[in-house]
């Protein structure tokens, strides 16, 4: 696994038992968001790796996609509780300044501020980021087909051809018998092929085997479009995508949710 360009893993996971397992006293740490747990690159590639070559030693590194500096901070603390850190033995930390739209934890923090929900795109090299936060789910579903639309249609090309070449898509979730259900919403994966499911009145979490929705790619002169998959053998005609894995959505970028619940 020197090379993680094939296939995304538990990347965390990998980053942490890969290098901790390697030492016993942890002196050197490095913490950080994606940028840090560089799960898209080999090691070699990865920035605390190329300190170890200027410095003569390597990072532990505590990654984790979309962090913001509080999680940092709260992250190196239970570290430190848990026994994986001993401070008096930390010779060199370093942290990775995140991106300052991220809000730091998901939940409540220990003040008991109560973080808002998040929309989150991820993009087809699988690399996430925090494009709305709010409160109000409805206000993220908005924010959520207007990215979508900004990108997909406000373009030169003809309608046909926006419909063909959408590069960004937004699921609507569908009941057992194929109507929309607007009091569901999408949550992303969880590796396994298994989804999340969130209820938009109380934030509660389901995952899934398996979902079927309709893909939103975006409003022209005030109409909504999905995207549609050509019947073969008929000319002109089209039937909507309602499979998320369909080879069509790949390499797509995605929008969708983290609530709080």
């Amino acid at each position: 696994m020197e090379n993680c360009n094939a296939k995304k893993i538990e990347t965390d996971l990998y980053r942490y038992f890969e290098e901790v397992q390697m030492k016993e006293v942890l002196d050197h740490i490095a913490f950080g968001c994606s940028h840090t747990l560089c799960d898209y690159l080999p090691k070699e590639e990865t920035w605390p790796y190329i300190i170890k070559s200027e410095i003569g030693t390597w990072f532990a590194r505590f990654g984790k996609h979309g962090a913001g500096f509080s999680w940092l901070v709260v992250s190196a603390k239970d570290h430190i509780r848990n026994g994986n850190i001993v401070p008096e033995a930390v010779k060199y930390i370093i942290l990775q300044k995140p991106q300052p739209i991220r809000y730091p934890w998901w939940g409540t923090d220990e003040t008991g501020y109560r973080y808002p929900d998040k929309l989150i795109q991820k993009d087809e090299y699988g690399q996430t980021s925090i494009m709305s936060t709010s409160s109000d789910v409805a206000e993220l579903v908005k924010e959520a087909k207007k990215l979508v639309t900004e990108e997909n249609m406000n373009n030169a090309l003809a309608l046909d051809e926006k419909k063909r070449e959408y590069e960004t898509f937004f699921p609507e979730l569908l009941d057992a018998d194929g109507n929309p259900t607007p009091e569901l919403i999408y949550g992303g994966t969880v590796g396994m092929g298994k989804h999340i499911v969130y209820s938009a009145e109380t934030g509660e979490k389901k995952v899934v085997d398996k979902i079927s929705a309709t893909f939103f790619i975006g409003v022209d002169n005030g109409k909504a479009y999905y995207a549609e998959k050509p019947i073969l053998g008929r000319p002109g005609q089209s039937n909507p995508i309602t499979d998320i894995d369909n080879q069509d959505l790949r390499e797509k970028t995605v929008y969708y949710f983290k609530l709080l619940s």
